[in-house]
């Protein structure tokens, strides 16, 4: 069976990513194979205790759903940014920002 791993918090602490992650690099790896066919960029930011946005089914192989919070603008209101939202299993949240 599958043990939770946990991964290091910028202060030093863990957090519990779940059992089928086996630390920070695969987890990275995940987000990057599900985000970069639909974004140009995308960076971690952090935790945070509580999403925004719309909840939706994930891409990402390890979170069947997460949080979406997209603002769009421009010059032609093509342009379109925003925060993605992962559910971990200690209540807080992945928060990753991109730009598509």
């Amino acid at each position: 069976m599958n043990q939770p791993h946990d991964i290091d918090e910028a202060d030093g602490q863990k957090v519990n990513v779940g059992p089928f992650v086996s630390g920070f690099e695969e987890l990275f790896n995940a987000l990057k194979e599900s985000l970069e066919h639909d974004v140009s960029w995308w960076r971690i930011i952090g935790f945070v205790d509580e999403p925004k946005g719309d909840c939706q089914p994930s891409d990402c192989k390890y979170f069947e759903y997460e949080f979406c919070d997209q603002r769009c603008g421009g010059p032609d209101g093509d342009m379109c940014d925003g925060d993605i939202y992962f559910p971990l299993p200690d209540g807080r949240f992945l928060m990753v920002n991109y730009c598509i």
